[in-house]
């Protein structure tokens, strides 16, 4: 973390939309505001033992004393702790400690964490999609639109104002990346890692740095005497203990690797392992630290050894054990072997969320091995299997979801070599899509970099559900840019129109409009040339519904009204029931940004009905939302209230927690315009019960 003053600095082959904007966002009101909002807790599970670090946890425990003492008027920031240090140091297992430790009862409002490194390329971070994931942790999906980083950056400063939250930051290397995502509270707490220490203006009584040394030897000895399986005679020899932990460098992860050859030979002297060690490090004229790798290495079977060369490009930081099923290719007994290897040896992580995580240290030994020891062949084959396992996946997920929406792709069938991911509903197979997202963009990359064009383009498809619920802009904008030219190239124009099409939303919704323009304009031109059958038919109602968002997004509620006239049409014509009564939802949503009450009050009541009679919950709950105030604007305020009071209930039944807070919110405002203060004060009460988590 580095820097002076507030600038851009990128490296790398960042692309545009990468750029660190701090000088652009900076709206920050610090100490202001009210709590508001559930309380969160979205930190990492500790992983393991822990050991030391006194000294740290309580200079930051201090600070958070002084701070709860003395944060009045005159703080204007939040207390930062920055944990600085080498690479393998635990400097996230420090500030995950912290947090844990730190949250009750000083900081009540909830815990946020984001790894900055799942959101970089090269060097260029995407603050945009960290503010989206740290807005998603919020519960704060309120806001469809405008995804610029200052747009984004407004919603995080409302929605952290005067709250009492712990934010940690891994990974963070510049202090633009910093200020960006500082929260709007005097009264809150930020952790941030980097190999760094803070070095930008205006540090003092707010940030306190927690550089990290290296264990000392007692430490190191404690933390490997807890990773041993059982009380282990061999820690009396000190003299070996002593050998053994200053070849680990006094580094955890060091540490954890050597309790796993000492695990793994439970009868061997200590001597005889740190001379193994030691012969390594002269027979391959390599560092200590990297002759215990091999040292461990050279313990695990065969097929261990392979997943751990492959893992070294997975694509995502953690993984299910189904992916590394996926990428040995050699079965579920097999992959569940090399795993139990790797995790004993301690080159492989078991988290307790039961996923699976390569260090960066680990990592980059298996990259070395990769290079020096496996082929080309090994490594493609392997990225195959796994971009179509992740593609099958998606699909199904994409299907449970959402069974009538367009696609173009063709489904895969599963494969021999893993199993499909089990869910019990389109809920959980949607929660998966989230958890896997960075494999899942990763895989988009890896398939266009190997020329897997369809794969690209068939990923792309699923991802759109993902991006509706969780929008990462700068990542899916990325992905669908690689499925536009991947359709291109394989001459798919069916896929070309709906990756365009995808493409300008993500777009547009960062403010670059023009560029959306001409996607739309070349998917229309393109649209216009299909045929008459009923495919060709929805993917141009498709994309005439495209082009009145976009003219909505941009303001032109006429233009939006005639676009979304014009899909209609074709919905009718081709009798798709449901696209006709999304088209009339639309239609009437327009006129209402029209302020033309009464024809939105006739389509809104048309859609309605439609969505009742097509059994669509959700449609109904928006619908009766929507006329709802339709009616209100008209006057007919008892008309409004009945659909307040379905739309609340509906959106009851489907945990749908927003809308329920802006119905109960309208609901108050229409019970105090019609005298009702009783009511209007029962709605308010409800409404603060459902931000504070207590309904």
């Amino acid at each position: 973390m580095t820097g002076d003053g507030v600038h851009n600095q990128v490296g790398g082959q960042a692309r545009v939309e990468q750029l660190v904007q701090a000088h652009t966002v900076h709206v920050h009101r610090y100490g202001g505001g009210s709590p508001s909002g559930r309380t969160v807790r979205q930190l990492p599970a500790e992983r393991g033992p822990f050991v030391d670090r006194d000294r740290e946890r309580a200079l930051l425990r201090a600070a958070v004393s002084r701070r709860a003492d003395g944060a009045g008027p005159g703080v204007e920031r939040p207390l930062i702790g920055g944990v600085s240090g080498l690479r393998g140091i635990g400097k996230t297992a420090l500030s995950v400690r912290l947090a844990h430790e730190l949250a009750d009862p000083h900081y009540p409002d909830g815990t946020c964490y984001a790894d900055l490194d799942a959101f970089r390329s090269g060097n260029g971070v995407v603050l945009s999609d960290v503010l989206a994931e740290l807005l998603d942790q919020l519960d704060d999906r309120s806001e469809r639109g405008a995804a610029d980083l200052r747009s984004l950056h407004g919603r995080y400063a409302r929605h952290t104002a005067g709250r009492r939250l712990i934010v940690v930051l891994d990974n963070v290397r510049y202090e633009e990346e910093l200020e960006t995502l500082l929260p709007a509270s005097a009264h809150s707490l930020v952790v941030v890692t980097g190999d760094r220490g803070l070095t930008g203006p205006d540090r003092g009584e707010g940030v306190v740095e927690l550089p990290l040394e290296p264990l000392e030897e007692r430490h190191a000895a404690e933390l490997l005497r807890q990773l041993l399986k059982r009380d282990d005679a061999r820690l009396a020899d000190e003299a070996a203990v002593r050998d053994l932990l200053r070849i680990c460098e006094g580094l955890p992860q060091l540490v954890k690797v050597a309790a796993g050859l000492l695990n793994r030979h439970p009868h061997s002297r200590l001597a005889r392992l740190v001379e193994r060690v030691r012969a390594e490090a002269e027979r391959e004229g390599t560092a200590a630290m990297e002759s215990l790798f091999a040292a461990a290495g050279r313990e695990a079977g065969p097929d261990a050894l392979l997943l751990f060369r492959l893992l070294a490009w997975y694509p995502a930081g953690h993984f299910p054990l189904q992916a590394a099923v996926a990428v040995l290719g050699r079965g579920e007994d097999a992959a569940a072997d090399a795993v139990d290897d790797l995790v004993e040896l301690g080159l492989l992580a078991g988290r307790e969320d039961g996923r699976l995580q390569l260090h960066g240290l680990m990592r980059g030994h298996a990259r070395r091995l990769a290079e020096r020891d496996g082929t080309a062949g090994e490594a493609s084959a392997a990225q195959a299997r796994l971009i179509r396992w992740f593609r099958r996946q998606a699909e199904r997920a994409d299907r449970l979801n959402g069974a009538a929406r367009l696609r173009c792709g063709t489904p895969l069938g599963e494969p021999r070599y893993a199993p499909d991911v089990e869910w019990p509903d389109g809920a959980a197979a949607l929660r998966w899509l989230h958890e896997e997202r960075d494999a899942l963009y990763g895989c988009v990359a890896l398939a266009h970099a190997r020329g897997d064009d369809t794969d690209v383009w068939a990923l792309c498809e699923p991802l759109w559900l993902h991006f509706k619920e969780h929008p990462r802009h700068g990542e899916a904008s990325a992905a669908f840019a690689l499925g536009v030219e991947s359709a291109g190239r394989s001459g798919h124009w069916r896929a070309l129109i709906r990756m365009r099409c995808m493409l300008a939303q993500a777009l547009w919704e960062q403010g670059r409009i023009e560029r959306a323009e001409r996607e739309l304009a070349d998917a229309g031109r393109a649209a216009g040339q299909l045929g008459e059958d009923r495919e060709d038919r929805l993917l141009l109602a498709s994309v005439r519904e495209f082009q009145g968002n976009l003219c909505a997004a941009r303001g032109d509620g006429r233009g939006a009204l005639a676009a979304y006239e014009a899909s209609r049409a074709v919905h009718l014509a081709i009798g798709n029931g449901y696209g006709v009564l999304l088209q009339t939802h639309l239609m009437g949503k327009a006129a209402a940004g029209l302020g033309e009450w009464e024809r939105a009050a006739v389509l809104l009541e048309e859609a309605h009905t439609r969505a009742r009679e097509l059994n669509r919950e959700r449609m109904v709950g928006r619908t009766a939302h929507e006329l709802a105030r339709a009616h209100r604007m008209l006057g007919d305020g008892g008309r409004a209230a009945e659909l307040y009071a379905l739309a609340l209930e509906n959106a009851g039944r489907r945990g749908a927690d927003q809308e329920r807070i802006t119905i109960l919110a309208a609901l108050a405002e229409l019970a105090e315009e019609a005298g009702d203060s009783g009511s209007a004060a029962g709605y308010r009460r409800a409404l603060r019960e459902l931000q504070s988590g207590e309904s």
